[in-house]
């Protein structure tokens, strides 16, 4: 199913048949990223922080109504989760430089990737001109990504 690069994952903890961490996982790996939403019954602290550093946007206890789970997804595709503390922690582990670098390359994939390499559309999702993404396109490569930016040239 993750072949299909779907914009949103619902996953059980308690799959039948592969643990629901290396649906996660791999998920976590696709561009554009989705947005996980986790259910289950009981998850352990563990399990929950290993949640959200995978960035699982939302963890829905069983049980649960339509309701709930509807607003969970409502509430996941319409708030962007909250950074301070991710990068708070990086205080005095990574450089500014390298961190703001970081910032720019997973914001540029995943624009490119949810506007299928669309500049134009890049731009309007990262709020910046198209001159800008072009720029960014081109800067030395030591500030690109180390995953292959998507290549169409539309627009």
């Amino acid at each position: 199913m993750l072949a299909s690069s779907p914009d949103l994952l619902v996953v059980d903890l308690r799959l039948p048949d592969e643990p629901a961490f290396s649906v996660i996982e791999a998920a976590a790996q696709l561009w554009p990223k989705p947005i996980i939403v986790a259910i289950s019954g009981c998850a352990s602290p563990e399990q929950a922080f290993r949640l959200a550093q995978l960035g699982v946007r939302a963890y829905i206890g069983k049980p649960f109504s339509l309701d709930e789970l509807q607003q969970a997804i409502e509430s996941a595709y319409r708030e962007a989760p909250r950074l301070e503390s991710l990068i708070a922690a990086c205080v005095g582990r990574v450089p500014l430089r390298e961190l703001q670098r970081n910032l720019r390359k997973v914001m540029m994939l995943q624009a490119l990737a949810l506007s299928e390499g669309s500049r134009s559309e890049t731009a309007r999702l990262l709020a910046v001109s198209r001159q800008a993404i072009q720029q960014m396109l081109r800067s030395p490569l030591s500030s690109r990504p180390s995953q292959p930016l998507p290549t169409s040239t539309r627009d």
